[in-house]
């Protein structure tokens, strides 16, 4: 199976440092990015953004302003459901360039892990998503060199992500309750 291929973008490649890691990448790496500055801006600076913030963080003022709260609860949750599409077609097309079932290995429970670890915002889930992509990159160097058995250091990404939880998550607010919103 073809998978995509990684471009190469000329001011990128060029910047020191930098370059060498984003400069040469496949085009989903380049989306997801954007997506995380395109999530950002809709979020914190469009009316947009404070609907949906005020629809998950308190539905019932959001309702009581003329927001529909059922319809962009819907919108959005579309949305993320697209943005997880794509982070399906990065591991199947982009980084692995193979389809195999259970080939996401509980990377699911590591994307929650750095939504809550990066506090709810985009950028810091980027960061959080960085450390726990250098965790896997670990574990990827450590099994090529076959310092312990792999069953050991196939734990590490899962380990660290259940330590910086257990350390941060009590520091973390949630932005909303997450219960049902019920109109009265």
């Amino acid at each position: 199976m073809q998978g995509l291929g990684p471009i190469s973008i000329p001011l990128l490649r060029d910047l020191p440092i930098v370059g060498e890691i984003i400069g040469n990448q496949t085009p989903l790496v380049y989306i997801a990015l954007v997506a995380v500055i395109l999530s950002y801006i809709v979020l914190f600076k469009t009316p947009a953004g404070l609907r949906l913030r005020a629809v998950g963080e308190h539905p019932a003022a959001a309702d009581t302003t003329g927001v529909n709260v059922y319809r962009t609860k819907y919108l959005y949750v579309m949305l993320s459901g697209m943005l997880a599409g794509l982070g399906g077609a990065f591991l199947s097309l982009g980084h692995l360039s193979i389809f195999a079932l259970g080939m996401t290995g509980g990377r699911g429970f590591i994307a929650l892990a750095a939504m809550i670890l990066g506090g709810w915002t985009p950028f810091g889930a980027l960061g959080a998503s960085l450390l726990f992509g250098f965790a896997d990159a670990l574990q990827m160097r450590l099994q090529s060199i076959g310092v312990l058995p792999s069953q050991i250091i196939l734990t590490i990404p899962y380990i660290i992500t259940i330590l910086v939880l257990a350390g941060f998550v009590r520091k973390r607010v949630p932005p909303s309750d997450y219960k049902p919103y019920t109109k009265d």
